[in-house]
């Protein structure tokens, strides 16, 4: 079933700007390009999507009515998305949602499946969407964020293998922390407070396995704080650590830039810079995320 684009969607004029800088429209919390010339803009329950630098931008957002709004979405690349939508009128988080998608650049949304009443784990449970991934056409993954006491949650997770038609439960990461996938097998996933662990998946989210790495020289009583790895290519990428050292008042922080060349089998320490702050360190490589997770 498609659904037509918005009757209000429309095309906003911008002044030129230069490449990669482009102008945003007003209201946009940030920009995400995929490619030269060609993002997207997010707002709290829109997308803007442009190809010509942010010269102009037409409006992308998923047809839904009145008591739903968009609570996830994704941008894979010119021509493929999909967003969550929930229904804002129930009076709690026990609310059904709906996937939809696109395969033209958000001119027509289809309808996908995904009915949390018939997986267990999301049976009346509060539960809210935390993350939507795709690392193609067909494969992507829906992680749901479940408060199990007015302290502690976990997350759940769900793939998919044909585009968002249909979703499968999986036995479930370590938590609910941030993921990010890199291929239909291999994922990475945060968690701990104060993200102290870093997961790995190389079976597409069936299993996950914890990751550690060689804390700085006479730091032994640090704990880390990870980031997520951004990979260049299925065999090079760069984890950024700070690691922490409260036992006295002054506290300490250790910024640590980390690299790999076996895809995240191994990691190899290539610099240590002492912080004042506990803020991560700014230098090393730059790699960009190119997916337009918003929000």
């Amino acid at each position: 079933m498609y659904f037509p684009q918005q009757s209000d969607s429309k095309t906003l004029e911008q002044q030129p700007t230069q490449t990669g800088t482009p102008t945003l429209p007003a209201g946009a919390r940030g920009w995400d390009q995929l490619s030269p010339g060609v993002g997207c803009a997010g707002f709290d329950d829109r997308l803007m999507w442009t190809n010509d630098d942010g010269i102009n931008w037409t409006d992308i957002t998923p047809p839904r009515s009145s008591n739903e709004s968009m609570v996830k979405s994704f941008l894979l690349d010119a021509t493929h998305a999909w967003a969550v939508i929930g229904d804002d009128s129930a009076p709690d988080e026990l609310h059904s949602v709906r996937v939809v998608r696109t395969g033209d650049g958000g001119r027509t949304w289809s309808q996908g499946h995904f009915d949390r009443s018939s997986f267990p784990g999301l049976k009346q449970t509060i539960a809210v969407p935390k993350a939507l991934w795709f690392v193609d056409s067909k494969h992507g993954w829906l992680e749901w964020k479940v408060q199990s006491s007015s302290a502690f949650d976990f997350g759940l997770l769900y793939r998919t293998a044909d585009g968002g038609k249909t979703w499968a439960e999986l036995p479930g990461p370590p938590d609910g922390g941030d993921l990010r996938f890199y291929s239909s097998r291999v994922g990475w996933l945060m968690g701990g407070g104060s993200n102290q662990e870093l997961h790995v998946t190389r079976d597409g989210g069936e299993t996950w396995r914890d990751v550690s790495v060689a804390v700085p020289g006479d730091c032994d009583k640090c704990s880390p704080g990870f980031s997520l790895p951004k990979f260049q290519d299925a065999r090079n990428g760069v984890l950024r650590v700070v690691f922490h050292n409260y036992s006295n008042l002054e506290g300490r922080h250790v910024a640590s830039t980390f690299v790999t060349h076996d895809g995240g089998h191994s990691w190899i320490a290539v610099s240590n810079l002492e912080q004042i702050r506990p803020t991560e360190t700014e230098g090393g490589p730059s790699l960009e995320w190119h997916h337009c997770q918003i929000p």
